[in-house]
Parts: structure tokens; C-alpha cells; sequence
């Protein structure tokens, strides 16, 4: 039996920790506390072959893989190219030569990312090339702030596993997610105030989660449940604009560290 002032408790402490706590101070990796491995959806673009399906599904990933963005059509009436739902991913890796040549000539892939990237901010796209200097913003002479990471076409696998691995550390361990989710609030143009107010939010959820595994012997499922409806009663007034991103930036502590590993 839950005991809801031992909840409200905790609640209330994480809420107010929050405050003076980070997320780089919280020690807790999901992949120990829920004794499973981040299971991911991978989505990859590529109109060559793409060497290392095999390895991210022998180690639990679901790989999809698209021969460019946009569908092939047998119409000729059909003039309007249409591209793949990949909103539901992970992480997307796309090629950046080959893919993308209609309908983003010049770009091609960078095309594509920059796409992928308006329609699904919190996304982790990752560049897959073997011509890195194409992904220089000729702008600013950095890479394109679209990109979260880049693979190189002509790594071994030794080096492939070492990138990948440091990247599934986004879904579980919660230094290394807010430094995603708070670039990627900065490429949207949040103000300061904004992200402070995200952090924080994210913030008292992680302690939340953490004060009722090591301090109480509720049930993980019932964890699980609590931390859904705490994230109902999150308060995302002053970003109306963007409130869907806020909320998802907030409620990825649910969505993606966790809820996966209680199914």
C-alpha cells in the first residue's frame, strides 16, 4: 500500500531541491536502476549499405532502414515528394551524399537533417558521412546546429561502438540528457528564463524518481505510475509558444529513460 504522504513528501522535497540541484549533481543511471539496457528505435537513411545493422540489433536495437527520405512513387501524377514518418525514432542516422537529391539540391542530406530537425526538435540525429567538411555551415564555419553528432563512413567497428555507446548514454543518464535537451532548446531560440524553468522541471522529476527508489519499497510499476501523473501537474505557463517541446523536454524522464525498461 502506497503511502500518498510519503509521496506528497517527496514530491514537495524534489521540488524544492530542484532549485539548487542540477542535473550533472543527480547520480543515477536508469539502465542500473530498472536492471535493463536502453532498448532504442533506430531509423537510418542511407541509399548505400549501412555496415553495422547487424551489431545494433544483436545488442536489442530496432534498426529500420530507408534507402533515401522521401517515398519512391510508381505515379507520374504525383508530383509532390513525399517523406517517411520517422517521429517515432530515437535516433535517425542519415547519409549526407546521395539522399535527399531532389527535393534538396546542394544540401542533399544536410537537407534532410535540417527537415528532420523542425519537424522533431528533441530528436537525436546523427550525421553518417565519409566527407565531414560537407557539414560545415558555410555561415559560420561550424557544423550545422541540426546535428547532435557525426559517424564517419570508414570507422571500424571498435570505433563505431565506442561513439554509439557514448550516445545511448542521452537515454539513461540524466548529465548527459539535459546537455542534449538544452542544446536543443537553445536551437529553438528558448530564452534563458525559459530553459531555467524546463531545467527545473526536469530537475525535481529525476530527484522525484530517485528519493522513491531508494527511499521507500514501492513497487517499480508503481513508480512508474506515479512519476506519470507527477508529470501531469508539470507548470508550463510562459512558453505557450512552445509548450508541446517543454512538456516532452520535461516528460522525457518518463517517456524515454524509463517507462520502456517497466514494460
Amino acid at each position: 500500500m502506497v503511502s500518498w504522504i510519503r509521496v506528497f513528501y517527496y514530491r514537495l522535497m524534489a521540488s524544492l531541491r530542484s532549485r539548487v540541484v542540477y542535473p550533472d549533481d543527480i547520480d543515477i543511471d536508469t539502465r542500473a536502476f530498472f536492471e535493463r539496457p536502453v532498448s532504442l528505435k533506430i531509423a537510418v537513411i542511407d541509399d548505400n549499405e549501412f555496415p553495422w545493422v547487424d551489431t545494433l540489433e544483436s545488442k536489442g536495437h530496432s534498426v529500420s532502414v530507408f534507402n533515401d527520405y522521401h517515398k519512391t512513387s510508381t505515379k507520374a501524377s504525383q508530383k509532390k515528394l513525399q517523406s517517411y514518418k520517422l517521429h517515432s525514432y530515437d535516433i535517425v542516422f542519415c547519409d549526407i551524399e546521395g539522399v535527399g537529391l531532389l527535393a534538396y539540391p546542394g544540401l542533399e542530406g544536410v537537407g534532410v537533417i535540417q527537415d528532420l530537425r523542425e519537424l522533431n526538435p528533441l530528436q537525436v540525429i546523427v550525421a553518417f558521412t565519409g566527407s565531414p567538411a560537407r557539414l560545415l555551415d558555410p555561415k559560420t564555419g561550424k557544423n550545422y546546429t541540426a546535428i547532435d553528432s557525426i559517424f564517419q563512413r570508414d570507422w571500424e567497428l571498435e570505433d563505431f561502438l565506442l561513439n554509439f555507446n557514448s550516445l545511448t548514454k542521452i537515454f539513461a543518464a540524466p548529465k548527459q540528457r539535459w546537455k542534449f535537451l538544452r542544446v536543443r532548446l537553445v536551437h529553438l531560440d528558448f530564452s534563458e528564463s525559459k530553459i531555467t524553468m524546463i531545467q527545473r522541471a526536469f530537475t525535481a522529476n529525476l530527484l522525484f524518481l530517485k528519493y522513491l527508489g531508494e527511499r521507500t519499497n514501492i513497487p517499480k510499476s508503481e513508480i512508474k505510475q506515479i512519476i506519470l501523473d507527477s508529470e501531469k501537474r508539470v507548470d508550463v505557463k510562459g512558453v505557450v509558444d512552445t509548450a508541446a517541446v517543454a512538456v516532452k523536454a520535461v516528460n522525457i524522464v518518463s517517456s524515454v529513460f524509463f517507462v520502456d525498461a517497466l514494460k
